[in-house]
Formats: C-alpha cells, structure tokens, sequence
C-alpha cells in the first residue's frame, strides 16, 4: 500500500543517514522478494548500493527499475548521481538523454540534462535543453536563473542579452541571493550599472561570504569607477579561497592586469562549476 512504501521509504532513509547499508539492503531484498516488479523499490535499492559503494550492483538496480518503468523519473536521477558519483559525466548525459526520451521531455529531467551539458562544456545544448524545459514550466525559477546565466557568459549579442534580461526580471526584489545576483549580474553585462549594483549589493548582505557573488559586486564597482570598493570584494572573492567562474579576472583586476571592456564582462564567468546555478526542480516525492 501507499502507506507502507512511504514507512519503507522513511526507514531506508534513516538507515541510510545512519550509515546502516546492511539493514538497508536487508529490508529492501525482503521487500522485492514479495514484489519483484516494483520500479521504485529496484530504485530504492541502486541508491542505497551506490551510497554503500556497491558501484557495479548500484546500476543493475537501476537498470532494473527503468526496464520496469521507463517513466520513472527518479529512477533516472538515481542513477545519474551515481553516474557523476563516479566522474562519469558522460554517462549522466546519456542516462538523462534516455529519460527525456522516455517521458515525452520531462521538465525534470531536462534541467537536469542541461546541467550535465554544462558540466561537459558542451553549452549549447545546455541552453536548448534549459529553453525547452522553459517552455513547458514557466515558473521554474531557477531554470530560468541558469538559462540566464548561460546566456550571459562569454560574448553574447544583444538580442541573447535581451532574452536574459526577459528571464531575470522575476527576481528583482527578490529574497534570494542567488537570484539576485544573477539579476545583478545580467544588468551588469547590458551596462545598467545602476539596477546591477542595487541587485548585488542586495545579494551580498545576503549571502556576504559567497565568493561569486563578491566577485560580481566587485566587477560591477570597478566598472562603475569605484576602484577602492571593488577591490575589497573582489579581494573577498579571491582571498576565500574557492574556485569559482571569473576567479582569474579577479586577480587579473587586483593586479592591475585586466584590460577588459568593463560593460562587457569577464569572459570566463558562467554558472558556477559544478555547471549548476540554482537548485534545479525535483520530481513528485516518490
């Protein structure tokens, strides 16, 4: 019944948070036993492999789980962790290309398979794969935040200028540093100084140890022609110690090195590396 899977589910989790793999596994065998044929519970039971480090179990499990339900979409995430759990993004990628197949292009799933684009520099895809999840989700916020991003990064022209622009003027005012900062950061790449520096000054009391968000207050400063500002928060970014997009035009600034167009931006910075930005959106609880 609905009720014990969510009993099964709520024990493995604890189990697993617990780091109690065997009595995990155990309860989950004894639960196939009985129904050989439950999708989620295969699923269940690549997670809980993959987390013990039983790899090469860990995918037949989910090979199961998506043989018995092509259209499950956590059954994809699943073993798409596992896949990147082991530096293997290339194989993410086709996991997540084989689920939007699958299920008619989930939303889910799409973001999820534009990160992974992202993550293996292929960012054309990525924005595609971003646009069609969109398409059929206005509302997700943070899919439109990486979109955003993405567009923004290198050398855009000025009509993928305008798209970004038309996706980040959701978040103005917002609460959330991240979302913020990339309304901060789209406005400083079209050269509106004014709204990028109240949008990132307004993520960075938010988020004041975040490196990309200094860095970007400090790019938008220095273009702005507040030298001595800039370079504290740019100083910040570089000083924390984290790898993060445009970390080599921060230095290249503090050194006196950086001979960029100020309204155009460094032409390293993108979405975060691990290639995500936001947190993209999760399917229906399982």
């Amino acid at each position: 019944s609905p009720t014990d899977s969510r009993a099964l589910v709520a024990a493995v989790d604890l189990w697993l948070a617990s780091e109690q793999w065997e009595k995990a596994k155990t309860r989950l065998d004894s639960a196939l036993a009985t129904q050989p044929d439950d999708a989620s519970l295969h699923a269940l039971l690549g997670e809980t492999l993959g987390i013990a480090g039983e790899t090469t179990a860990a995918e037949t499990a989910f090979e199961t789980s998506i043989r018995l339900d092509p259209t499950a979409i956590e059954s994809y995430r699943g073993f798409a962790r596992l896949a990147l759990s082991l530096n293997q993004s290339e194989r993410a990628v086709e996991i997540y290309e084989q689920g939007v197949a699958a299920t008619d292009g989930d939303e889910t799933l799409l973001a999820h398979l534009a990160a992974a684009y992202d993550r293996t520099g292929t960012t054309g895809k990525a924005i595609e794969a971003y646009r069609k999840a969109l398409a059929k989700r206005p509302d997700l916020d943070a899919v439109a935040n990486n979109l955003a991003m993405l567009l923004v990064a290198r050398d855009p022209e000025p009509a993928t200028l305008e798209e970004a622009k038309g996706l980040v003027n959701r978040f103005a005012g917002s609460e959330n540093p991240m979302f913020l900062d990339t309304h901060g950061w789209v406005h400083y790449r079209l050269g509106d100084m004014t709204i990028a520096l109240q949008s990132l000054r307004a993520a960075q009391r938010l988020a004041p140890d975040s490196a990309e968000i200094n860095f970007h207050l400090g790019m938008a400063l220095h273009a702005d022609g507040a030298t001595t500002e800039a370079e504290r928060y740019l100083g910040r970014a570089v000083e924390s110690g984290e790898r993060f997009p445009g970390v080599e035009t921060a230095r290249a600034v503090l050194d006196g090195e950086w001979s960029g167009d100020p309204a155009s931006g460094p032409a390293e910075s993108g979405t975060s590396s691990d290639g995500v930005q936001g947190p993209l959106p999760e399917p229906a609880n399982r």
